[in-house]
Formats: structure tokens, sequence, C-alpha cells
């Protein structure tokens, strides 16, 4: 997968996160594309600045887009690479 400015759901995703103020990194295929390498992947890295604030935050952001609301992201632990 590479980044697609056109894409949809890559949009509605960082447009939500922009609304919710939610603090994120892209990482991974999707970050070195931007620099114009060629790394294909079907998936998008993000880490998340760990603090309740922000996790509340991605909680309103993923409720918005019609993903239900995830409360366990409240208690659960965010380790580098695993979500």
């Amino acid at each position: 997968m590479s980044f697609d400015k056109e894409n949809p759901e890559m949009l509605l995703l960082l447009n939500t996160f922009q609304q919710f103020e939610v603090h994120y990194l892209i990482v991974g295929g999707f970050a070195v594309n931007r620099y114009g390498y060629n790394r294909t992947t079907g998936d998008l890295d993000i880490y998340l600045k760990d603090t309740q604030e922000n996790r509340q935050n991605l909680i309103s952001a993923i409720e918005e887009m019609g993903y239900g609301r995830y409360d366990m992201l409240l208690t659960i632990p965010i380790i580098a690479g695993v979500l």
C-alpha cells in the first residue's frame, strides 16, 4: 500500500486525528514512501503519544469514524509495535 493523498479512508483517518488532536507519528512503509522510497506494505504503522489525554482523544476519534467506542484503550499497555 502506498501513500495516496486521494485515498478517502486515509484522509478520514488523518483529518479525524487532527480534529480530535490525536498526537501521533506515521512510521514504517508509509513514512518511507513519503521520502521517495518504494516500500509497499498492507498496513499503516503509527506511534501514539502515550498520555491519558491522547488516549481519550484517540477513543473519541475512533468513535467518530464509526468504529465503536474502545474504552479499553485507556488502560491497556501501549508498547512500541503492539496495539
